[in-house]
């Protein structure tokens, strides 16, 4: 049997880890499909309901502005 490798050795996660610039070109692009969908379902009107309860058309207004500025920000970073 060999040594055994500490799983929490910081050396190994500095090794492996994503670029930054992938990682918020990612994050934009699923923001912005999340803004999509929130657009969508303003556009087409289209009823969500979740355990029974229909929600109303206001949060998907505060989520399409959230994902939008998230997105964004994303991609404003991720150009650097």
């Amino acid at each position: 049997m060999g040594k055994w490798k500490n799983p929490f050795n910081t050396n190994h996660y500095q090794q492996k880890h994503m670029p930054l610039r992938i990682f918020t070109m990612t994050s934009a692009i699923i923001f912005l499909i999340v803004f999509a969908g929130h657009l969508s379902r303003l556009i087409f009107s289209v009823p969500l309901t979740i355990a029974g309860f229909e929600v109303p058309m206001w949060p998907s207004w505060v989520a399409m502005v959230v994902a939008a500025y998230l997105s964004a920000v994303g991609f404003r970073h991720s150009g650097k």
